[in-house]
Order: structure tokens, then sequence, then C-alpha cells
């Protein structure tokens, strides 16, 4: 099974140029569950976006620890055809709606959802770094600056309460969510058991930083 360590694709100016012609992004809605151990996360990626040739394939990447389904249109995909960081999308329709369930692998080198532990107050911080093309190191993704969709999202974390295991949720709002590329998407998070983000949008030059409560 392919993993976040295989070596990946590098997408190459004419595959993002065809794959430019033949996409239309729609929006993303991308869950992350932070709940779970130190070295990975969940993460469950769904999809709706146009075809202009309807027949055609196509791919998305993610780059995971482990991919546990893939499905396309109702359609099961094969978690064995992920090839180094690309799912293949066969047999694609005008309309198309793709739901990708993965575990990813927490980063320690700043690339994706960089996970560490301060040796100042002895806390753990996440920060997410999607620059580039590491945004499929944390959600399935098309990913490419010119193909740029709104994108709404829930992370849950772990309770700080005693007793059995329990999620706060953030969730942005569509309406305020501009259409932006995969490689614009960064944030900050303080440690998970305090539920408080930092969430940073970057486009087009502008920086919009807010501080949400998730309890």
């Amino acid at each position: 099974m392919p993993t976040s360590e295989t070596p990946a694709s590098a997408l190459t100016y004419a595959e993002a140029r065809v794959r430019s012609r033949l996409i239309g992004l729609r929006g993303y809605h991308v869950d992350l569950d932070l709940s779970g151990g130190q070295d990975t996360f969940g993460s469950v990626t769904d999809v709706r976006f146009g075809c202009r040739e309807p027949g055609s394939a196509s791919f998305i990447e993610l780059r995971p620890a482990r991919l546990r389904r893939a499905v396309l249109n109702g359609r099961e995909l094969d978690p064995g055809t992920l090839h180094g960081n690309r799912l293949p999308l066969p047999g694609l329709r005008n309309a198309n709606e793709l739901r990708v369930e993965a575990e990813m692998a927490y980063s320690r080198v700043g690339a994706g959802l960089h996970r560490y532990t301060d040796a100042a107050d002895g806390e753990t911080y996440l920060a997410l770094h999607a620059g580039l093309d590491n945004a499929q190191r944390v959600f399935a993704a098309f990913d490419q600056p010119d193909l740029k969709a709104a994108m709404t999202g829930t992370r849950r974390r772990s309770s700080p309460s005693p007793g059995p295991a329990s999620t706060a949720t953030w969730r942005s709002s569509p309406s305020h969510t501009p259409s932006i590329p995969t490689t614009r998407r960064s944030s900050l998070s303080s440690r998970p058991e305090r539920w408080r983000t930092w969430a940073t949008i970057v486009s087009c030059g502008t920086r919009i930083k807010s501080q949400i409560s998730g309890g």
C-alpha cells in the first residue's frame, strides 16, 4: 500500500495544463480528526467538481499513511490503485462527487500538518503549511495553483474533560470562504486540549486572521 513515504510524482507543466482544461472545481469539504495519536490524524475529503469532457479520466493527489476508502460518484475505487501520490479518477461525469477517507502522517519538518512539542512549556502545538505541494499531505487535492475552490472544514479535537474522549468542532462558513488554491491555505493551532485555533487564509495578498473558540 502506498504511504506518505512513497516517492511522489511532481506535477509537470503539461499535466497541469491538461487537468486545468478538463477539471472545473466547485468546492472542498475537509474533515480533520485530531483526537487520535501522536503520529497520524484522520482526514476525510469531499470534493465536488465538473469535467468538461465526460468519460475522461484524471487524478487527484494525496500522500496518506493509509488510504482507507475512496468513492467516486457512488462507485468504490480500489485503494491499491494509488500510485505514489496520485489516485486515478476514471470515467468522469459532467458533475462529480469524490470522497476520500485516509489516515495522514503528522509532519516533523514543517510540510503539511506539523506537530511539535515546545521545549519551553512542554506543550504540543500544530501548524498547517500547505504551500508548494504540501496540501496533499493533509487532504486529497487537485494540487495546482490555478484550480481554485471555496473550502469548508471541520476539525475535531479531544476534550480536556475527564472521562470518555469527546470532540470539539470548528466549521467555516461557505459564504465567507473565497475561492483560493490549495497552496494558499495555512493555519496555526494552539495546544489541542485548549481548543483554540488561529485560522489564517491568504488570498490575493490579503491576510485574514481570526481566533476561533471551539468550546
